[in-house]
């Protein structure tokens, strides 16, 4: 008796996208801070009294005064970089591990696999988050897909060759000696 494949709608992946989001946020924002204590600490140094100071090295000069708004340009790539390098560890790990799942879609009870059900590796769940990049320049349809496709896939889902079910356990699970009155045995 094996329990039937129950694929995920659209509204539970985006409540499950949104926890995910959410703990993602607060780990970036947590590390944020340190960055901008940096930021405005050198950024308080570069505040000459005179608009004639420059810095120069062999031949590079540049307006101190311009020191603040680069500082903060470099801040603000590094934190996208940094920010991009999380989010995709943090899918990938999650959704390769042996729990399939990210917390978000644990705590809906949500699955990634293979079309086999079988648990994706860890280059597949890379693959995978990288291949969202390729859905959101679909304006959302390829999200949408999700509420139309048989298997409720995103295109992502799709290029990568995943779905995200709902975990359902059968009987067997809870009670290995259990026979259903219903089977021929």
């Amino acid at each position: 008796m094996q329990a039937q494949v129950k694929y995920c709608g659209f509204w539970k992946r985006v409540a499950a996208h949104l926890l995910d989001q959410f703990i993602i946020g607060f780990a970036l924002v947590t590390l944020l801070f340190p960055f901008l204590i940096l930021f405005f600490g050198i950024s308080d140094i570069f505040h000459p009294s005179s608009d004639q100071y420059y810095i120069s090295r062999v031949d590079f000069k540049m307006d101190i005064e311009m020191m603040p708004e680069l500082i903060l340009a470099i801040s603000v790539l590094v934190f996208v970089i940094f920010s991009v390098i999380i989010q995709w560890l943090y899918y990938a790990f999650f959704e390769s591990s042996q729990k399939m799942s990210t917390p978000g879609k644990m705590i809906l009870s949500l699955r990634v696999t293979d079309l086999a059900q079988n648990r994706i590796s860890f280059a597949k769940a890379s693959a995978r988050y990288f291949a969202k990049i390729i859905t959101g320049f679909t304006f959302g349809l390829g999200y949408l897909m999700a509420a139309f496709t048989f298997r409720k896939q995103t295109l992502h889902d799709m290029i990568t060759g995943c779905v995200v079910i709902e975990r359902t356990f059968s009987t067997e699970y809870f009670y290995p000696n259990y026979k259903n009155k219903d089977e021929n045995v």
